[in-house]
């Protein structure tokens, strides 16, 4: 119960930078690895999105996002199944019926 409390839970806190989808406008790992040397470059290139391309890539970062939040629950519902059974466990063993 201990490793899959604490798998679960470094699975909750690990973020995941690897956004797979076409390069983002609006991501801030993808603005901050193309731009990061030549920031007046990365404003030009922000201003010139249009409202098409914002919204475009707007839907793609909610998608993403809720997969990843999905991901993110299931993942806590596992360590706290884990958690109480380490309580459980440890409650046992001080009662000393273990």
């Amino acid at each position: 119960a201990t490793l899959v409390a604490l798998g679960s839970w470094l699975l909750i806190l690990y973020p995941r930078l690897n956004n797979k989808l076409k390069i983002s406008k609006i991501y801030f790992s993808h603005i901050a690895n193309a731009y990061e040397n030549n920031k007046h470059t990365g404003v030009e290139d922000l201003q010139k999105v249009t409202e098409e391309e914002y919204k475009t890539d707007l839907a793609s970062q909610i998608l993403e996002n809720s997969i990843i939040a999905k991901k993110k629950y299931k993942y806590i519902q596992v360590f706290i199944f884990a958690f109480i059974a380490q309580i459980i466990t440890l409650l046992l063993v001080i009662l000393g019926t273990i």
